[in-house]
């Protein structure tokens, strides 16, 4: 400040000049320290943080005109340096404050789900890479009759494919990468798809739809079965083949049979269910009653007749037959040197028993021609 001394004796100022208020003792700042120990309000000191410390931007703390600091516009925040290296991958910094991350770029050829970091702490350290850099392959392998729905993947993943329309698969159909950046096989084939299959008279398909190769099965309605399965195939035209058998008329429940009973509960037109005797009867042929395409049944074409056994003994003679049905007869021949007079019969009766012998062998008779 500088004054001139006038002629009269008095100090003139040589320019205007105003007092205005001093700060010191800056505000502390962990991890730092103030540059200049005062300023002028309206003025700053600033910082400078510790070693292996540093701040996002200039620390400042001004001095206000009522003699006061502001607190420090920014914090020394522990630094970290040489972040972890990423196989297959660069850090894009080199250093990061506590809090804040580096980020990494993947070597040509590979890449990563998301982006991948690394934070550093308040230690001092840096936390691992958030990802790794995997093999990519691009280039799916081709698909007959389909197309892969992505272009590329990153090793130990898939594409997916779907096949053109008219074919479909068994399964979803998957090709992965390998960490050679090499793709697998698709893992389907995309097959010709057959849709609508073939009517059944008295039936109805069990499915919509099939691929080649494959077969849809039918359900016979109620009053209907068939003999085996019935399947239609789905050929690699989409045609259909024809169903594989028909839905017939089933019969149930057989004719009953006195002294007898059925082997089968039911049969489909055109087959016959069969029949066995009780013990003690037997028929003259095998019984059976056959299912017409009405459902009904025919009659059984046998009956069980009453079997008499062990016929009675003859002297000087011989049954020619061990058993015989009732109203039947066996014949009985005399021994060499014997003769009858007509044919020896015995009958056999409806409650099991035998007629008598019905005439006697005899020594030197001469049987009437």
């Amino acid at each position: 400040m500088e004054a001139s001394c006038e002629s009269d004796g008095k100090w003139t100022l040589l320019a205007n000049f105003s007092c205005i208020r001093e700060c010191t003792n800056p505000p502390s700042l962990t991890f730092g320290r103030a540059n200049e120990v005062s300023a002028l309000e309206g003025s700053s000191v600033t910082y400078t943080c510790d070693a292996g410390y540093n701040s996002i931007a200039d620390i400042k703390s001004m001095c206000t005109a009522m003699g006061n600091w502001t607190a420090p516009s920014q914090l020394c925040l522990r630094e970290c340096t040489n972040p972890p290296s990423l196989t297959f991958g660069r850090a894009n910094e080199v250093s990061a404050l506590e809090g804040s991350s580096v980020t990494y770029t993947c070597d040509a050829g590979y890449n990563s789900i998301a982006d991948i970091k690394s934070m550093c702490t308040a230690m001092g350290n840096w936390t691992a890479p958030s990802q790794l850099c995997l093999k990519e392959c691009t280039n799916p392998p081709s698909l007959t009759f389909g197309r892969a729905n992505e272009v590329s993947v990153l090793e130990g993943s898939s594409v997916t494919y779907t096949c053109d329309a008219g074919y479909n698969s068994i399964a979803d159909i998957k090709s992965m990468c390998t960490a050679m950046g090499n793709w697998t096989a698709p893992s389907q084939l995309c097959l010709r798809e057959c849709t609508n299959p073939p009517s059944l008279t008295f039936g109805r398909a069990n499915e919509v739809s099939a691929l080649e190769g494959s077969s849809v099965t039918y359900t016979c309605d109620a009053g209907y079965n068939s003999i085996a399965d019935i399947k239609s195939m789905c050929t690699a035209m989409g045609n259909w083949t024809a169903p594989s058998q028909l839905c017939l008329r089933e019969c149930t429940n057989p004719p009953s049979l006195t002294f007898g009973r059925a082997n089968e509960a039911s049969a489909l037109e055109g087959s016959s269910v069969t029949y066995t005797c009780d013990a003690g009867y037997n028929s003259i042929a095998d019984i059976k009653s056959m299912c017409t395409a009405m459902g009904n049944w025919t009659a059984p074409s046998q009956l069980c007749l009453r079997e008499c056994v062990n016929p009675p003994s003859l002297t000087l003679g011989t049954a020619n037959e061990s058993s015989a049905l009732e109203g039947s007869s066996v014949i009985y021949m005399c021994d060499n040197g014997y003769n009858s007079v007509a044919d020896i019969t015995s009958t056999c009766n409806a409650d099991g028993n035998w007629t008598a012998p019905s005439s006697h062998c005899l020594r030197g008779v001469l049987r009437s021609k």
